[in-house]
């Protein structure tokens, strides 16, 4: 049965594309020391990368920026060690439609909310993952190099010498640093 799990992933990956460009958006690119708000996107099915991630978001927050955090679990019901707060939420399989895509009135608040950078963190493109990248009213959005990456991010880290979340983490703030001095 992957093939029928292949077919729907193409075929959901074919209408984000489709939806993505038809809605274009103007892009604002706001320095990270400038950046108030920070949405970051990333895979929290495997627990060891969760360590990394807090530990870039704590040191975001300890710059004094407002972070919100979405996980993404590759599961049909989520686990008993993720925990909401008000600065995080998850997306799992109940969350998604058929073509795994998330529910976009389920995720209204974080696609309507205007952060100054959304950032995904996740070494390999996740369907879910792209799809909430692509709807976010985000003013500038930065992920992985990945194929057709354009209707996702504004701008994409090349991380394929060395694809692991500590290297997209380090790229990103040396694309940041490079870019506003």
């Amino acid at each position: 049965m992957q093939w029928l799990a292949d077919l729907r992933n193409r075929i959901g990956t074919f209408l984000l594309q489709r939806d993505a460009a038809l809605h274009k958006r103007k892009r604002t690119f706001t320095p990270l020391t400038e950046a108030k708000d920070i949405g970051i996107l990333y895979d929290s099915t495997y627990i060891d990368k969760d360590a990394l991630i807090h530990q870039y978001v704590q040191k975001l927050r300890s710059e004094g920026k407002k972070v919100f955090m979405m996980g993404y679990v590759d599961m049909n019901k989520l686990p008993g060690n993720k925990k909401f707060s008000l600065q995080s939420d998850f997306c799992w399989h109940e969350k998604l439609n058929y073509l795994y895509l998330p529910d976009k009135q389920k995720f209204s608040t974080f696609i309507h909310t205007d952060f100054d950078l959304l950032i995904t963190l996740a070494e390999n493109p996740v369907l879910p993952l792209k799809a909430l990248s692509a709807y976010s009213h985000a003013k500038y959005r930065i992920g992985p190099l990945i194929d057709d990456g354009l209707y996702y991010y504004d701008a994409m880290m090349d991380i394929k010498r060395s694809p692991d979340l500590a290297t997209l983490i380090h790229e990103i703030d040396f694309y940041f640093k490079v870019i506003t001095t």
